[in-house]
């Protein structure tokens, strides 16, 4: 049987919600700011002109290009006189900055097909899992030549920390998180310990253990809670428990 199972490292990109979205016929001239938001909002330009001021400079726009608002940036956009543009777009929320998004103006011709879906479901309610889908669509798209998911040394070992703890009741090994971060096993090893003073390892069987605990306390029978917390072995799991707490897992069973 061949299997491949990835891990989805928690991050940024966990945190993505979109807020608003629209499309917009404009008039000769019209002008939106000088305005801040505190999300991000990117317009796609379907024709016409306009003009696009971030951070001191203005950047002539035509059919094609996607301007990107930051939030916390004041920002001012307005349409051309003579060929006045037409765009939709789309807002949305993150808990940190996208590299991939520093870029005041970008061109990618593979993101017109999500903003036409934007602009054809303007007239529609209830579409709010759709736009979902469509922010995560185009962020991808954009993102696809982009660096983006790269981490900072500090990072490393929050993000394995966090994976651990997502899928410890799963089959779980550090070289595997390490390959989902690109990052060297050992490497991850060592910034883990000297962020938490244990290896992953030891932190992984002592989540688990606690979690067993847990479960032991709910009245789930020793042999499905080592199932749960992912061991694979029972008297592997009754050794390690005793070790850990001083006594057997059988002795926390409700109504023992």
């Amino acid at each position: 049987m061949n299997v491949r199972d990835h891990f989805i490292i928690p991050g940024i990109w966990h945190t993505v919600a979109p807020v608003n979205y629209g499309y917009q016929e404009c008039l000769p001239g019209h002008c939106h700011g000088p305005a801040v938001r505190e999300y991000y909002l990117l317009h796609y330009v379907f024709s016409g002109n306009g003009y696009f001021e971030r951070e001191g400079v203005t950047y002539p726009l035509t059919q094609g290009d996607i301007f990107v608002i930051p939030p916390g940036q004041i920002t001012t956009y307005y349409a051309s006189d003579r060929d006045p543009w037409r765009y939709a777009w789309i807002g949305f929320t993150a808990s940190g900055e996208f590299d991939f998004l520093s870029t005041p103006v970008i061109r990618q011709s593979q993101a017109l097909g999500v903003f036409q879906r934007i602009r054809d479901r303007c007239d529609q309610d209830g579409l709010d899992a759709e736009i979902f889908g469509l922010t995560f669509q185009l962020l991808c798209i954009l993102s696809r030549d982009s660096k983006e998911g790269n981490l900072s040394v500090s990072d490393y070992a929050v993000k394995a920390k966090t994976c651990l703890d997502n899928t410890y009741m799963q089959k779980v090994s550090i070289a595997q998180i390490a390959k989902s971060l690109h990052i060297d096993r050992r490497y991850l090893t060592a910034l883990f310990s000297k962020t938490y003073g244990c290896s992953p390892q030891e932190y992984l069987t002592r989540f688990r253990l606690e979690k067993a605990r847990d479960f032991l306390l709910q009245g789930h029978s020793v042999t499905s809670v080592a199932s749960l917390t992912g061991f694979s072995d029972l008297c592997n799991f009754s050794r390690k428990f005793k070790a850990y707490y001083g006594y057997p897992p059988s002795s926390l069973r409700r109504g023992k």
